[in-house]
This record gives structure tokens, C-alpha cells and sequence, in this order.
């Protein structure tokens, strides 16, 4: 029998536990924004924030079980990206990344959103997004750098402005516009007709002193 041989040990990486389903590896290692890949690939827990989350109003009135629940928004979803550069070639392309997407004007930007695609943001509906802010590569030691972006969902504006009208005026509040109650419009026509009738009475000069 000859020596044993030593036993080879797999090269060291970062990666991820994939889910066995439809998406590649490569899926989960990188995103695409605006049609582009991201450089290098998506840092151990690299994606931070995206969570899909609803604007509840929680009113609770004492000593009664349950709350009214109001629905007031539907924030946006708000989430920053990792991503680790290691070879020449990965910071070659994280500045082509910079240079084609995220460095994109604002206004080119909110015009109809930037693209978005990874995986795991397929569930939450995450397919048009802005981005907030990003950073340059950043020394991690052992030859490691990160870069980090901040993307918010894009939505395009609402065809009409919805302005809150406060209800009532109060003390506190002495600015407060009063809602105006709705009219039936059968009385109004009927306020209407006699305020007509009012004024032609005046004209003719009928209505010049009281008869009492």
C-alpha cells in the first residue's frame, strides 16, 4: 500500500445555500438594475431592508378589546444592495455600473424608474425602483472591497392630488378649514329660486321699509 495522500480541500468561498427551484446560482449572486448585472457579486447578507409593509393607522379606545384599524398609505419599499469586488475586472465594471446606472440624473430616473430584478423581490411585486444613494468600493482587508447602493420602489405619481380637509376647527387648531356638508340639490335649487325672487322684489322698489 502506498502513503496516504493528503486530502484536498475545496477552495474556500462566499456563498450562498441556493433553494432549489427555478432561478440559477447566478440569480442569487446578482441582481440587475436597468438592465444591467451587478459587478462582482452580492456580499453575505448583502441585501438589507425590502419588506413590503402597510401604512396602518392603530386607534384604540380605552379599555374596549381590538382597534379601528385605518389604512392611511402604502409606503414604498426601501432596501440597500452589497456588493463584494475582489478581481481587477470587478472594479472595472463597478464603474461602468456607476457610469450607466447609478449615477443616472434624478430626473431621467423618475421619469418611468429604473428596472429591477432579483429573485427574492419577486414575491413583494419589487420591479421599478430609484436610487437613493451609493458609495465607492471600501476596503474590507484581505483584499475585499464593498460597495453599497440604497434603492427605493418608484410608483408613478397619482393622477389626481388627495389633500386631507380637517373636519372641524377646535381651540387648539384655530386655522382649521370646516368641510363643507353636502346639499341636496333640490333645496339648493328652491335657496336658489328664492334668492331671485328676493332680488327682483328689491329692484322694483317694494321691499324700501317695513311694514310693522
Amino acid at each position: 500500500m502506498g502513503s496516504p495522500q493528503p486530502t484536498v480541500q475545496p477552495p474556500l468561498s462566499n456563498v450562498y445555500v441556493v433553494p432549489f427551484g427555478r432561478y440559477s446560482y447566478n440569480a442569487w449572486i446578482q441582481a440587475t438594475l436597468s438592465g444591467v448585472p451587478t459587478p462582482g457579486t452580492i456580499a453575505r447578507d448583502g441585501m438589507r431592508g425590502f419588506e413590503r409593509k402597510t401604512g396602518w393607522d392603530i386607534k384604540k379606545g380605552k379599555g374596549v378589546q381590538g382597534a379601528t384599524l385605518t389604512l392611511k398609505d402604502a409606503p414604498p419599499v426601501v432596501g440597500s444592495v452589497t456588493l463584494q469586488l475582489v478581481t481587477a475586472q470587478d472594479f472595472s465594471d463597478y464603474d461602468d455600473f456607476v457610469e450607466q446606472v447609478l449615477s443616472l440624473s434624478p430626473t431621467a430616473q423618475s421619469a418611468n424608474g429604473l428596472s429591477w430584478y432579483y429573485p427574492e423581490h419577486s414575491a413583494i411585486g419589487l420591479t421599478t425602483v430609484v436610487v437613493q444613494h451609493y458609495t465607492g468600493p471600501k476596503n474590507k482587508g484581505g483584499g475585499m472591497y464593498h460597495a453599497t447602493f440604497e434603492l427605493l420602489e418608484w410608483s408613478p405619481p397619482p393622477a389626481v392630488s388627495i389633500v386631507k380637509t380637517v373636519a372641524a376647527t377646535s381651540p387648539d387648531n384655530p386655522e382649521s378649514v370646516v368641510a363643507p356638508k353636502p346639499q341636496d340639490p333640490r333645496i339648493a335649487a328652491r335657496e336658489a329660486q328664492i334668492a331671485a325672487l328676493q332680488g327682483a322684489y328689491y329692484d322694483n322698489g317694494s321691499g324700501g321699509g317695513s311694514s310693522f
